[in-house]
């Protein structure tokens, strides 16, 4: 009773002392100009501060931020930056370092991604420049990038994302952190178990989805230490960002609640949502209130008024209903019944509540979403309390086939990255038209521009663009824009023999791989299937191989060794094309397994491929950003107990791995680090060739079911690993590239060209190569004991057949 007593008066004290941050918070109106002057000292250092004089700016008649950045005052030797805000502040110390002082701020453990190499006299600045963002609101973050990303953050790295938030132009975050500790406060308030609760939220590495209702309670018992944590963070977090003058969006209530409830309420109209990635019951198919249920809009309103006596609201509150789910009705009478039910209940707990939705039901279930559900479920709220965050509006715009949202203001969103899967992809001429396109429309409700991506920390180049695009109103010369890019994430003004080597690594990839809207998934980070070559989108791999070897010269130069951004990208663009002719191998063994079984052969391919495997590990594990172990320790972290370094364990290595308690969207969230691909993505694909070859030995079919159940027994069993990895690097970064770079795209001496001839038939496969690098080409033939030479157009040939006229070459093996 006396551990209960002390545990008790522990609580109350935490519990008042929160108030008393809270009313500190909500009371303090603070300078913004010296959170700024934080920013610039954890950035530049402190002894730099006071290069900037920072002031404050009266807000222009539109509202929306300005920044102002003068000429350097000459009596003072500092440069003047005026804004209307924090975010202005810091926005405009960006720019002038990008712009004036050829600098750069990316993502990068400890600071690999920063290039501030600045002179001891900073620059100084031709003229006064005035920039006023088009638009009122600067969104940043999906609800699924605090699961696949900032899930294992603490305070030190939770700062330097909202530094970089304030760098980059964000005024509107998502602020979902430490949520769970008011839903389990509310719900045991009402009368439910720690068990029910349990048995209702997920475990950490899954709250993205069991808060927007698509499964229950996997990957749990969410510990309460953990959520007590989380509740300290989320104060500093949202203390950090008003004072930058962010606006946080908290959650609201979407109508999910636990199972439990019936047994308090047995009257209460609940359904079922629609099962979602085929979840087994017992964490499927969560509890739907009917919002015209009294329950409904008690506990919207208990829950943002719990919310509001815990951490400070700036009255936005995002709820979504369905993501992923469809409705169980499309009356439009129900679906405005619903809307209506989630927009009321926000405002019996906050009656200045504005209601902040994801748009992405209306895409991903677009078969039920058409303009008259869509319609009814939107006009149920008034236009001026409701925003709407067109999510995937950079490839399948919702804004324009709906009106703009019959007259709700909306946001033009990037959604780019999918579960964090890392590939070198993004389309950047559209990321620089379209949110303006959009703007200038007939009728346009656009109010603001975002990134809305599953996950960060990857193609660095597509962010840095459309962050940009908070303070962009007219077109501009996209190429030029990315040769600033490269010297300023380079430093390239101080190794000028580098410039014209990186100008044009980037040239190629600007029109191969960033003219590439759409994500691949790379077959080495899949569970291997005999019928199946993955999700394909080939972006010119001839040139982004190209691209690779023309940035690789510029290491020496560069100081590639110490040059953090500079080597994240070669290591990234390295890492891809080894990936791209993985693909092209695997699908010359696939047929040759499938149409002309062959062992020897076969062995062949796939030592080159398990070659592939270790090689790119090897590289990896030279970055400190593509390693496993950062990801693991993250979640090691945060434990207190044994029992909760298991749990979390587990849940960091399911979300990479089988993502569901029967690998229900395995590999969605696949990375390549250090680590995974060789112990996780390796072992799969050793074990899958041993089992081809068994059966060609055997002269048996390829026994699918057997084959995936002991498939899954072996993710299971590296789900449940308790192994760690390591936090830092190892090997050579120069010597991994040299040595993939020599291993599997410099051309071998054992090729005889034939310019103008083919030999027409006999191909080896009946498509040809993804890639057209000759070099490539060369050496997968070299692997094939049956292959006697290709063209340059990707086709690789078995045997010699009639010799014909052709604009290609032919590479006869010698």
């Amino acid at each position: 009773e006396d551990v209960e007593t002390l545990s008790e008066m522990a609580r109350t004290v935490i519990y008042l002392l929160s108030l008393l941050c809270l009313i500190f918070v909500n009371n303090t109106s603070g300078d913004p100009t010296t959170t700024v002057q934080g920013l610039i000292g954890r950035l530049i250092g402190t002894n730099r501060v006071q290069d900037f004089q920072l002031e404050l700016l009266a807000s222009p008649a539109s509202g929306r931020d300005v920044f102002e950045i003068e000429a350097r005052l000459r009596d003072t030797d500092r440069v003047v930056i005026k804004g209307t805000s924090g975010v202005a502040l810091s926005s405009g110390f960006y720019w002038y370092l990008k712009y004036y002082c050829n600098a750069s701020v990316t993502w990068g453990v400890n600071g690999t991604g920063n290039q501030l190499a600045l002179a001891n006299h900073l620059a100084l600045v031709p003229s006064a420049l005035r920039m006023e963002s088009p638009v009122q609101w600067r969104y940043y973050m999906n609800t699924c990038t605090h699961s696949y990303s900032a899930v294992w953050w603490d305070w030190k790295r939770w700062e330097q994302e909202i530094d970089w938030m304030a760098l980059h132009g964000i005024n509107l975050p998502l602020a979902f952190t430490g949520q769970e500790y008011i839903w389990n406060k509310l719900f045991s308030s009402m009368g439910l178990t720690s068990s029910e609760i349990s048995a209702f939220l997920g475990g950490p590495a899954f709250l993205a989805w069991s808060r927007m209702g698509n499964i229950k309670g996997w990957g749990g018992p969410l510990p309460s230490g953990w959520m007590e944590e989380q509740y300290k963070l989320q104060l500093k977090i949202l203390e950090r960002e008003i004072e930058f003058g962010m606006t946080p969006v908290l959650p609201g209530f979407a109508g999910f609640v636990p199972d439990a409830l019936k047994r308090i309420y047995p009257q209460v109209n609940i359904t079922k949502s629609s099962d979602w990635g085929r979840f087994p019951t017992e964490f499927c198919c969560v509890s739907l209130l009917d919002p015209a249920d009294e329950i409904f809009g008690e506990i919207a309103e208990k829950f943002i008024v719990m919310q509001k006596q815990y951490y400070p609201t700036r009255h936005f509150y995002n709820a979504d209903t369905f993501n992923e789910m469809r409705p169980s009705s499309s009356d439009p009478d129900y679906l405005a019944r619903i809307s209506k039910g989630v927009y009321d209940g926000m405002k019996r707990g906050d009656p200045d509540a504005i209601w902040v939705m994801q748009g992405w039901l209306f895409f991903s279930e677009s078969y039920f979403w058409n303009n008259i559900t869509i319609k009814a479920y939107l006009d149920a709220v008034p236009n001026d309390e409701m925003l709407i965050l067109d999510l995937y509006a950079e490839e399948t715009p919702i804004w324009s086939r709906t009106d703009n949202f019959y007259g709700k203001p909306y946001i033009w969103c990037m959604l780019h990255n999918f579960g964090g899967r890392r590939g070198v992809y993004g389309n950047l001429s559209r990321i620089a038209t379209g949110a303006i396109d959009a703007r200038k429309s007939p009728g346009s409700t656009q109010v603001g521009v975002g990134l809305t991506m599953e996950a960060i920390e990857q193609n660095p180049i597509v962010y840095e663009l459309m962050s940009e695009m908070a303070w962009r109103s007219t077109h501009f010369d996209v190429e030029r824009w990315v040769q600033d890019y490269v010297h300023q994430r380079y430093g390239v003004a101080n190794h000028e023999g580098a410039a014209d080597a990186v100008t044009k690594a980037w040239e190629l990839l600007l029109t191969s791989v960033y003219n590439n809207p759409t994500q691949s998934v790379a077959t080495i980070q899949q569970r291997p299937r005999m019928g199946w070559s993955g999700t394909i989108t080939e972006a010119n791999t001839t040139r982004l191989t190209e691209g690779g070897r023309v940035l690789f010269s510029a290491f020496s130069t560069l100081q590639g060794a110490k040059n953090g951004p500079y080597q994240y990208d070669l290591v990234d663009v390295v890492r891809q094309i080894v990936s791209n002719i993985f693909y092209d191998v695997f699908r010359i063994y696939r047929d040759i397994a499938i149409n002309a079984p062959d062992v020897i052969r076969l062995d062949h391919l796939s030592a080159l491929l398990l070659q592939m495997i270790d090689d790119t590990d090897q590289m990896l594990g030279t970055n400190p950003n593509f390693l496993l172990g950062e990801w693991i320790q993250g979640a090691l972290s945060q434990a207190n107990s044994d029992e909760e370094k298991a749990l979390f364990m587990m849940n960091a290595r399911n979300q990479l791995g089988g993502w569901g308690p029967n690998s229900n969207i395995d590999d969605y969230a696949a990375k390549q680090w250090s680590g995974l691909v060789a112990q996780y993505y390796g072992s799969r694909w050793s074990f899958f060739f041993d089992f081809v070859r068994q059966a060609v030995a055997q002269d048996q079919n390829f026994n699918e079911t057997m084959y995936v159940d002991m498939a899954f027994a072996m993710e299971q069993e590296w789900t449940h690993d308790e192994r760690t990895f390591p936090v830092t690097v190892r090997g050579n970064v120069e010597e991994m590239v040299a040595k993939i770079e020599r291993e599997y795209y410099t051309m071998p001496n054992n090729y005889k060209a034939m310019p103008g001839i083919d030999f027409p038939g006999n191909d080896i496969v009946v498509q040809a190569t993804w890639t057209k690098d000759v070099a490539t080409l060369a050496i997968i033939c070299n692997h094939d004991p049956a292959c006697v030479g290709f063209n340059s157009n990707g086709w690789i040939k078995m045997a010699l057949g009639n010799k014909s006229p052709s604009k290609s070459i032919f590479y006869l093996k010698q």
